[in-house]
């Protein structure tokens, strides 16, 4: 069976490692890499072919939110927003699913709630990958 492949965007190095940890606990997802900013995530997404990606919304010199509408549509694949802000009742999870997240997950929880996560991410990357829509 194919493993789903899982690329990361996140400008700390911490949380790129408590996910790929969070990742390697799991037979059908693998780590296939990772960006720091927005311009190496759109550079490096479209050669990886991942699955899913794990966006942070809170990244320094980049909107997080702008981020994902340019990830949705270069890279044609599931966006799991893995960020501090989208705790239960925030506003950025609404945003962020307005502007394309296929789902949202508390970074703080990646590793105590780490079945949870990994559920997550199994669901989004069976979400077939399509072009986002573009208003006229």
């Amino acid at each position: 069976m194919r493993r789903s492949r899982v690329f990361v965007v996140d400008d700390s190095t911490a949380s790129v490692i408590a996910i790929r940890l969070a990742i390697s606990r799991d037979n059908a997802l693998e780590y296939v890499g990772s960006a720091q900013d927005a311009k190496e995530a759109l550079d490096r997404c479209r050669n990886v072919e991942a699955d899913v990606i794990t966006l942070d919304l809170n990244m320094p010199n980049d909107d997080g939110l702008e981020m994902l509408v340019a990830i949705k549509a270069a890279c044609h694949a599931p966006v799991v927003v893995v960020s501090a802000s989208t705790y239960e009742g925030s506003p950025a999870v609404a945003e962020a699913l307005i502007r394309g997240a296929d789902a949202c997950f508390d970074k703080r929880q990646v590793l105590s709630h780490v079945d949870a996560f990994l559920a997550v991410l199994r669901a989004a990357a069976q979400i077939p990958s399509l072009p986002l829509e573009t208003a006229n």
